[in-house]
């Protein structure tokens, strides 16, 4: 075992990914988490599987450091053990989560790095800790390296929930971000002898898988056809949806007509109007200047289906004293926006 001891104390990397922790909870409350304990999630069940596997492995990453500083080193071979399961379903849970998006949004053509960047940087740095049990140095960089890959999903939510940045602003600070914290690690050791490869070689790794994914960056011979073919595989299936039109209740179409969005002067307007056609709602949102308009099908308890983008958008909202206060828009079984409230 190698005896060099780091100036960085990996064996108290399980206090700091309590922060990856905050930050993942910040990221998913809108839209996920703070719907699961009100009890309206709609996501498809591959989601809440990913998010399983997402947790099991912070919690991996918090308890594996402690219980090496706690000298329970049986215990921590135990769990290691658990990770050669663990880890392959979190990666089958992003495969799935990119094949479910692939069939929602077919004319998004998905590239090879755009489907398997998260996956490839996650196995690879495990597979690098996993070769690398009885060298310290290098098993403990990589597993923070692991941890370091799951930073972007979150701090992309939470800098537009909380910040309301809007894209590519959000990729640039994230990006920004996890540089700027793997640049002061490099630099608090940059006089070790072992392992001082490993965080320069996710820099490397992350600007030649994740970075180029801002460019639509696309590989000869491998794109467009790795794409079509990844939506071939029985990974997931693409959700039956019903549409229906059903007539909206006179005593409940005045719920929903007002101003929806959130607003921040000079930086964020998101307005969608919903306005009355007589019996019928309709929505507007500005989209390159321009209005954009479609009528809102009735499916009832509260939810609606775009016309124009039918079958797969949908907007479900929420009551308070009998009047809409707040509706999550969803593509499939995926909220992606978090919930939008009434400006009035």
């Amino acid at each position: 075992m190698n005896n060099v001891i780091s100036k960085i104390n990996f064996d108290k990397a399980g206090y700091y990914v309590f922060g990856l922790g905050a930050i993942v909870l910040l990221g998913f409350w809108h839209g996920y988490i703070s719907e699961l304990i009100a009890g309206t999630s709609r996501h498809a069940s591959l989601f809440h599987f990913h998010g399983v596997m997402m947790s099991l492995w912070i919690a991996m990453l918090i308890v594996q450091p402690i219980l090496i500083r706690k000298k329970k080193f049986a215990a921590h071979r135990l769990i290691g053990k658990f990770s050669f399961v663990v880890m392959p379903l979190l990666v089958l849970s992003i495969l799935q989560v990119m094949h479910y998006e692939g069939l929602l949004f077919p004319e998004e053509a998905l590239t090879f790095l755009g489907v398997m960047n998260g996956s490839i940087l996650m196995s690879t740095f495990y597979l690098i800790a996993i070769a690398n049990r009885s060298r310290v140095a290098i098993h403990a960089r990589a597993m923070v390296c692991t941890g370091i890959t799951m930073i972007q999903p979150a701090s992309d939510r939470v800098l537009f929930h909380l910040f309301k940045m809007e894209f590519p602003t959000i990729i640039f600070v994230s990006w920004a971000m996890i540089y700027a914290l793997l640049i002061v690690l490099i630099v608090m050791e940059r006089k070790e002898k072992a392992g001082r490869w490993v965080f320069p070689f996710y820099i490397f790794m992350h600007v030649l898988l994740v970075d180029s994914t801002l460019f639509n960056a696309r590989i000869p011979g491998v794109d467009p056809a790795f794409g079509k073919w990844f939506l071939t595989l029985s990974l997931t299936t693409k959700p039956t949806v019903v549409v229906k039109d059903l007539p909206i209740p006179k005593n409940e179409i005045d719920r929903y007509p007002g101003e929806w969005g959130e607003y921040d002067a000079g930086q964020h307007n998101d307005k969608f109007t919903i306005h009355k056609h007589g019996d019928q709602l309709w929505g507007t949102r500005i989209e390159n200047g321009k209005p954009d308009s479609t009528r809102l099908l009735y499916q009832g308890n509260g939810e609606f289906i775009p016309d124009k983008y039918k079958p797969f958008a949908r907007l479900i909202f929420r009551m308070k004293d009998g009047k809409a206060e707040a509706f999550t828009f969803y593509y499939g079984a995926i909220g992606r926006s978090g919930q939008t409230k009434r400006r009035k």
